[in-house]
């Protein structure tokens, strides 16, 4: 699902700067005030906000290799989200 949700310019760019110089393929974050659920640009942010209110949300921003290796996705509630992805020897969720 493609949403309308704007993401300031450069802070999205300035946490891909950081996860790249920490080598971090998921970034878990919190309060992203976003309501519903849903992803943008090809799967690099998957969210899991509250149906009516903005005072909540939680977000993965994955890496190219993570959004490659992405399964799937459950927007669970606006503090909770599993996305499961395909990895070695097993593969993993993570919350």
């Amino acid at each position: 699902m493609e949403c309308a949700h704007h993401v300031t310019p450069g802070k999205l760019e300035l946490l891909e700067n950081e996860m790249e110089k920490y080598c971090f393929d998921i970034l878990g974050l919190a309060k992203m005030r976003w309501t519903a659920s849903g992803e943008m640009h090809g799967c690099k942010v998957i969210w899991s906000g509250n149906e009516q209110k903005d005072n909540a949300g939680v977000e993965f921003l994955l890496s190219k290799l993570a959004r490659e290796a992405l399964l799937g996705y459950k927007p669970v509630s606006d503090r909770v989200m599993v996305a499961r992805f395909q990895a070695r020897p097993f593969n993993m969720s993570v919350v």
